[in-house]
């Protein structure tokens, strides 16, 4: 790894079989649990009441698929000399191309999605501990500063000029502060009009 010898072993022990064959392990782990999510998906009444087929049927069908073929190449050069490589390849290409177009409309892009979960709630903790950022307004703290400073940082590099007639940015008021200052913006547009309604 980087140059340095992690590890050797001979080519004829168990350890050689685990690491050149790690992919066919994985491969049947999967097809053994998307087969009893399958059989949960058969036999579960609440599952079966409110399952659809493309958002929980067609995941695990996919999964399979692409495991399956995946074991197929395997079989293919470890049994049949690769004779069958090239359709084996081809087919396997096909259904992880399936796969990964299906990541961002169905249940797998949770896989980016929890990342991203765990991404924000240290983004919280981190923005937590570097302080709040207190409403010019309300004078209660609402967000994290960090929050509000990668806000300006975004809206600046957009070309938005957000900054009032104070110097301050609107993005440093609250919720209530802005609908606050909104209010006052239509009171002082109605008083110098002369009309309260209409």
């Amino acid at each position: 790894m980087m140059g340095v010898t992690v590890m050797t072993f001979p080519l004829d022990t168990f350890i050689a079989v685990f690491f050149f064959h790690i992919l066919v392990w994985t491969a049947i782990m999967v097809i053994i649990g998307c087969l009893i999510m399958m059989h949960r998906r058969f036999i579960d009444e609440g599952l079966i009441a409110t399952q659809w087929f493309e958002r929980d049927w067609l995941p695990l069908i996919l999964l399979v698929a692409v495991s399956v073929t995946g074991l197929g190449i395997w079989f293919d050069y470890s049994y049949l000399e690769g004779k069958m490589s090239q359709f084996m390849a081809i087919t396997h290409a096909i259904t992880v191309a399936m796969f990964l177009m299906w990541i961002p409309f169905g249940k797998f892009f949770h896989i980016f999605q929890r990342p991203a979960q765990v991404g924000a709630n240290i983004y919280k903790i981190e923005g937590k501990r570097r302080g709040m950022q207190t409403c010019p307004h309300t004078r209660e703290e609402y967000t994290t500063s960090m929050h509000i400073e990668d806000l300006k940082e975004i809206t600046q590099e957009m070309g938005f000029d957000l900054e009032n007639q104070d110097g301050k940015s609107y993005l440093e008021f609250s919720p209530e502060g802005k609908r606050a200052m909104l209010a006052k913006a239509h009171l002082k547009v109605r008083q110098e009009s002369g009309s309260y309604f209409g």
